[in-house]
């Protein structure tokens, strides 16, 4: 496997179209074995393509969707790319504090783990996408303190870190 970024150019490396045309299950894997790479090489990032050309001119996306074009879009391709869309749906720190050492985000509304080094006090700014009304559990090592941010579409946590500091970010317990 190349070094993406590497060594030699100490730089950030963006993917800037991908996507996977198979069925839900197979298109779910090939998600979370992307994502996964997405994190380990921390300067990685990109965009996923939402259509298929056969589909129609991708160029004409509705933007916000409405729901009646939504419908109309499945009609005309089936559901597979919204079903892939879905799993895109992860948590990913905005900002830290320091550097940032390790990060896995998992795909389909998993969990969020954050590594990082700081020397002095900071806040790591993260997004968590839960339609709940119930903050995500932040646990960890460093955190000095954490407050949640109900917004559209899931939770910001400014998670106040020191020196060495690892954030774990799940779903809230069930009652």
């Amino acid at each position: 496997m190349f070094n993406i970024g590497g060594d030699l150019y100490q730089t950030a490396v963006w993917v800037g179209e991908y996507n996977h045309f198979g069925g839900p299950e197979e298109s779910d894997a090939w998600m979370r074995r992307y994502a996964a790479l997405d994190d380990r090489y921390l300067q990685a990032g990109g965009a996923w393509w939402q259509w298929e050309q056969e589909c129609g001119d991708p160029h004409s996306v509705q933007y916000p969707p409405t729901p009646e074009w939504i419908e109309e879009q499945q009609a005309k391709c089936g559901d597979a790319r919204f079903r892939v869309r879905e799993c895109l749906n992860r948590g990913y720190p905005r900002a830290v504090p320091g550097r940032l050492t390790e990060l896995n985000a998992e795909p389909c509304d998993g969990d969020l783990f954050v590594a990082g080094r700081a020397a002095d006090f900071g806040t790591a700014d993260l997004w968590f996408p839960l339609d709940d009304d119930e903050p995500p559990t932040v646990t960890g090592s460093g955190i000095t303190a954490v407050i949640p941010t109900r917004v559209p579409g899931g939770w910001r946590l400014d998670v106040s870190v020191h020196g060495d500091y690892e954030i774990n970010v799940s779903p809230a317990p069930s009652a």
